[in-house]
């Protein structure tokens, strides 16, 4: 008589969804189970969702109730196997919309259990809500998007998605919700010139963004403004993002497609971390949004760099370094490893071993808890290098997030001087000719 072991369920939560909340009855996803020693026990099974939780005919828990396993899971499931791309739909009325939808999950160290596993999906892509502001004399037919790569390359060992390198761009149709007033559509992360096209009953206008950049599992928000003759008179691309994700504000205009984070009312200090030990220099950690953040400039000299060529001192004064950092060149802080286009993996860089330069989101996600008084109290000050000197009013943390592989991506911390904005913001700078702040966060 063959044994019988736990069958094997899955409990899912959903950090972001493009339609609904929770998944809906009968939806599929594909699951693999990979042990501990590197076999693969099950690998892109299908998987039913019941109503509770995920399960699949007759599939059970190997008998080595003590090896742990690896789960990835994705949804919607594919039959063709585990994907390495994933294409959103070009139109995206009716149910192209909801098969627009990409999630990824991972999980490691599980053990078999009568009880389900706990297994949290994120969306991998981006999404755009559209909200137009139409004159009682117009009625939109539908809102085509386009300059946006429709394919992504997604991998679920690293829970990421970036657009495929070398496709061609392609326009896609919005997801009606409510006609002349609610649309959404899903893109792949990618940073592309957006163009707009609006087909009215009156006629067809077209306007572009340029350098518009949407990051993974981020939600933004585009509103325009509409004429009785079709005309697109007012176009911006802003909102705060709500539950893909912190990411802010993209506006229009001299500060380059930045992000803007609006400082908390209520900032969250966060707790104290361990502390880390780094070349002989003992630094202050926090946790903070579930992360542990160094809470003071990285002050590490490599070995061999030279000082005014691989990195500088914050107001040209060594005795500046305990309390401000040193100021690294891009190449420096980068330690030598390439450019991941849009946070395909994490980048340790500089950073200490188990430690690794954070991604763009990260630091927003950072910013939008912690607020400014996190940076400005650790003296983000002069720090901005831009080849005629220090600048004591735009100041720059470095990410690993490139869009590009000649672009890199900052926050911008202000100081009182700054003239032209005090809130916190994100921009998209070349790699050359900038010396910037540091700050690891914990693998």
């Amino acid at each position: 008589m063959t044994p019988q072991y736990p069958a094997i369920r899955i409990a899912p939560e959903i950090v972001t969804r493009t339609t609904d909340t929770n998944f809906e009855q009968n939806d599929a996803i594909g699951v693999t189970i990979r042990k501990q020693n590197g076999s693969k026990y099950l690998e892109n099974k299908y998987f039913s969702y019941d109503g509770i939780s995920f399960s699949s005919i007759g599939t059970q828990w190997y008998p080595e109730a003590e090896d742990e396993s690896d789960i990835l899971a994705y949804y919607p499931y594919t039959e063709t196997g585990w994907p390495a791309t994933f294409t959103v739909k070009s139109d995206q009325r009716g149910t192209g919309y909801s098969f627009s939808d990409f999630l990824g999950a991972k999980r490691s160290g599980v053990k078999p259990a009568l009880s389900p596993v706990d297994l949290t999906f994120y969306h991998l892509l981006a999404k755009i809500d559209i909200h137009p502001d139409v004159s009682a004399g117009s009625t939109i037919e539908r809102i085509t998007i386009g300059g946006f790569i429709p394919t992504a390359v997604v991998s679920l060992e690293t829970q990421s998605a970036s657009a495929m390198t070398g496709a061609a761009a392609a326009e896609i149709i919005a997801h009606e919700i409510t006609v002349n007033k609610a649309y959404d559509i899903i893109l792949p992360p990618q940073k592309a010139v957006m163009q707009i096209t609006v087909d009215t009953k009156n006629g067809q206008t077209t306007k572009q963004i340029p350098d518009v950049t949407l990051l993974q599992g981020k939600r933004y928000e585009l509103q325009m403004t509409i004429t009785d003759t079709g005309d697109i008179t007012q176009l911006e691309l802003s909102g705060q993002i709500r539950d893909w994700g912190s990411g802010g504000i993209i506006e229009i205009g001299p500060i380059d497609n930045g992000v803007i984070v609006e400082d908390p009312m209520n900032p969250d200090t966060g707790n104290e971390g361990g502390g880390l030990e780094y070349g002989g220099v003992r630094y202050a950690t926090r946790i903070i949004g579930g992360k542990e953040w160094m809470a003071e400039n990285l002050r590490y000299k490599p070995a061999g760099t030279i000082g005014y060529t691989d990195f500088w001192y914050p107001q040209h004064r060594e005795d500046k370094v305990p309390e401000l950092g040193l100021l690294y060149s891009y190449a420096t802080a980068m330690a030598g490893e390439p450019a991941v286009l849009n946070d395909a993996s994490t980048i340790r860089g500089i950073c200490p071993e188990g430690w690794r330069l954070p991604m763009i989101g990260e630091l927003i996600d950072l910013a939008s808890l912690a607020g400014k008084d996190f940076f400005d109290k650790s003296g983000f000050f002069y720090t901005d290098y831009d080849g005629d000197g220090y600048n004591d009013v735009r100041n720059y943390l470095l990410s690993s997030t490139h869009p590009d592989e000649e672009h890199v991506q900052y926050l911008r911390i202000p100081n009182v001087g700054d003239t032209e904005s005090q809130n916190l913001q994100t921009m998209t700078l070349p790699t050359t000719n900038i010396a910037s702040s540091v700050r690891c966060v914990k693998e």
